[in-house]
Formats: structure tokens, C-alpha cells, sequence
């Protein structure tokens, strides 16, 4: 789905200029300005895969302020002001991670918690749980996001965000050393994906309504990696190629994925260096291939991912000093994050 950027910036700049509180009086100018809001809140959710992600946060906080300042009074309404208000923290709180500022990250989104529990929104609630777990897989808190991935499931029932709760829990398996555990995951979510219908599939990147197959097999390829089972994955890996584009200088089968490239080469380098016979300069290339995609939308995670890479490069005889060095700015740091 393309994101119309000019759109996007007419309704940022509403948001930050506080334009978007109607005028109109009573229950007509509430209505106006919910309706006005969710649009501004789809609108960041859209073009989340190309902006950069400390800018979504400091939008998405904003935008925040200016729905806890609308549905005063909305007693009618409470119920939908409070959903967007969650669902706009659990953005906000996906954005702060990806920016690197975890600490306040994780105080959106168990704010967000809060408020979806007030009202009963389950979904919002597994969607936290999805984007906590992905956060301790990112501080190498492997049973931690064992623990958020499996719990989170609980409340996602047959939704989109229970496909990607399963692939999270079977990332952490695989770092866990549990093979079996998450071979038998990634079937379990292809069971998901399966029943989803068509409507759900939404958009490729980031979304709160949907999971894309494009993202699917991007995902799954990457926990299979992770395990060390890398015939298995490659099915996985060669349809997010096909899909995504860009890997190979090829354009992808799917509209609106090339902001999966850079995860797909990762995965492609994590590949090469797993296989019986490591193949490091394919890893380089997949590596730099990554680095260059994501220079436009630096994330922690990416600073996260090359380091990684590089020290298993290193045990090869690899040195990718200069792409530690040109990521490292992008990430953030893990210091006072509760455990």
C-alpha cells in the first residue's frame, strides 16, 4: 500500500500545530475530532517504513496529547477515544524502540496496556506483548521474550497480531537452542497465516490491523535461521526475495515491500555464515546490502543486527570494523532497562 507523503505531512503538521480540534460544538465537534485523529494516527501508521523512527515517536506522542485533550467530556464515545489512545501509545512505544530509547518505549507501551485493559481491547493488549518481546529480543533477553510472545497469545485469539506473537516466541526459541520448538512454531503460525483472510493481509511493513505474507515468510526464514536451520528456511527465504525485491537488484513481486530489503539481507547474511561452509564475502554483500537500504531510515535494531553479524564474521577471519562503526550511532543503549 503506498503511503501518499504529502498527505502524511499535511496531517502531521496538523496534529503539531493542535489544528485538528474542530470547531464545531457538543457531540458533533467530539465525533469530528476523533474522526480527524484516527485519520492523523493512520496516516503515521502508513508511513511508518519511511520515516525515520524517532520522528514517528515524537509525532505519535503528539498526537497523543492532543486525544487525551479531545475526548474529555466523550462520555459517549469513551470506549472508541480510549482504543485510539492505546493504539497510538503502541505505536509510539514500536517507534521509541526502533529509535533506540527502550526505556521510554516500554513505559508507552505499558501504558498502552493499561488503557486497552480498561475497555477490554485484547488485541492492543497482544500487540504490546508482540512489540515487548520484540524489544527483549533486542537486549538478548531470550527468555524474556519467550515469556511476552507465549503470553501475548493469550489475548490475540484468531487476530493477524497472533501470527506475528508466534513468530516472535519461535525467534526466542531459536536463540533458546530449541530446534524442535521452533520448527513447530513456525508451522503453527503458517496455520495462522493460512486462516487469515485476504482483508488482513494489509499492508507489507508495520502495521496494527494486519500481517502480510511478504512479512510472514520474511520472518519465519529469519527464527529458521536463527536455529540453525538453514535448508529449512530456504523456501521461506527465497519467496521473501521473490516478494520483497531489491536483494538481488530485482524488483520485487509485491507492491509497497522493498522496506522488508534490508531484514532480507540480513537474513540472507545470517544464512551464509551458518551454512556448513560459511560463504563470508556473500555475507558482506548481504550486510552492506542492508546497511546502504536502511541508510535513509536508521533503526537500533539494524546497529543491533551488524554487530551481531560482524562477531560472527570475525570467528571466519572477516573484519567489518567499517560497518560497526557506520551503525553504531543508530542504536541506543539498554542501560536501566528493567530486567
Amino acid at each position: 500500500m503506498g503511503v501518499d507523503r504529502r498527505r502524511l505531512g499535511v496531517v502531521a503538521g496538523l496534529v503539531a500545530a493542535g489544528q485538528l480540534v474542530s470547531a464545531f460544538p457538543g457531540r458533533a465537534r467530539v465525533a469530528q475530532d476523533l474522526t480527524g485523529l484516527t485519520t492523523a494516527m493512520r496516516a503515521l501508521v502508513g508511513g511508518y517504513g519511511s520515516t525515520a523512527p524517532a520522528q514517528t515517536a515524537l509525532q505519535a506522542w503528539n498526537l497523543g496529547r492532543h486525544i487525551a485533550a479531545s475526548q474529555a467530556g466523550a462520555v459517549r464515545t469513551r470506549h472508541d477515544w480510549q482504543a485510539l489512545h492505546s493504539r497510538t501509545l503502541v505505536l509510539e512505544g514500536n517507534a521509541l524502540i526502533d529509535a533506540g530509547d527502550i526505556c521510554s518505549g516500554l513505559r508507552a507501551l505499558t501504558q498502552a496496556e493499561s488503557v486497552a485493559a480498561s475497555i477490554g481491547d485484547w488485541p492492543t493488549i497482544a500487540h504490546a506483548h508482540a512489540v515487548r518481546a520484540m524489544a527483549a529480543r533486542g537486549l538478548q533477553r531470550w527468555r524474556s521474550a519467550l515469556t511476552l510472545a507465549v503470553e501475548g497469545q493469550r489475548y490475540a485469539g484468531n487476530t493477524p497480531v497472533a501470527v506475528m506473537l508466534a513468530v516472535a516466541e519461535a525467534g526466542a526459541r531459536a536463540r533458546l537452542g530449541d530446534t524442535l520448538g521452533t520448527v513447530a512454531t513456525i508451522g503453527r503460525a503458517q496455520e495462522l497465516m493460512s486462516r487469515l483472510p485476504a482483508e488482513k493481509h494489509g499492508a507489507p511493513a508495520y502495521s496494527l490491523d494486519s500481517y502480510h505474507p511478504a512479512l510472514f515468510v520474511t520472518m519465519a526464514a529469519s527464527a529458521l535461521v536463527l536455529a540453525g536451520q538453514v535448508y529449512a528456511a530456504a523456501p521461506f527465504l527465497a519467496e521473501a526475495r521473490e516478494r520483497v525485491g531489491g536483494v538481488d537488484g530485482t524488483e520485487g513481486r509485491d507492491q509497497g515491500v522493498g522496506c522488508l530489503a534490508p531484514l532480507v539481507h540480513v537474513i540472507c547474511a545470517d544464512a551464509a555464515l551458518r551454512r556448513k561452509r560459511p560463504d563470508v564475502d556473500e555475507a558482506e554483500h548481504h550486510v552492506t546490502g542492508a546497511v546502504a537500504a536502511s541508510s535513509g531510515r536508521p533503526a537500533a535494531w539494524m546497529s543491533s543486527e551488524v554487530a551481531q553479524l560482524a562477531d560472527g564474521a570475525a570467528r571466519h577471519g572477516a573484519d567489518w570494523s567499517d560497518l560497526v562503526a557506520l551503525t553504531s550511532a543508530w542504536g541506543g543503549s539498554s542501560e536501566d532497562v528493567p530486567a
